[in-house]
């Protein structure tokens, strides 16, 4: 089975697609918080990876602004 090569992405194209500098998308795949895979020196990203992890990302945001931003409150000391 033959997968689309419109799913296969460069680097430039995703950094198109998420609207960021391709530095920010060479980062996050250099730290597995992006999905990707290197091919020789090239980085490759599936379409359908970084729409789910955008959808998480979106996801997480919206939680931590429902739960009050994901930081701790303060203790009061007596």
């Amino acid at each position: 089975m033959q997968a689309d090569i419109t799913t296969v992405m460069t680097v430039q194209e995703v950094a198109d697609h998420l609207r960021v500098n391709q530095r920010t998308v060479y980062r996050l795949a250099a730290t597995r918080k992006l999905p990707s895979v290197k091919v020789g020196a090239h980085w490759r990203l599936k379409r359908t990876d970084i729409e789910r992890w955008m959808a998480g990302q979106l996801e997480e945001n919206a939680s931590k602004e429902t739960c009050g931003g994901g930081q701790k409150a303060k203790e009061s000391k007596p």
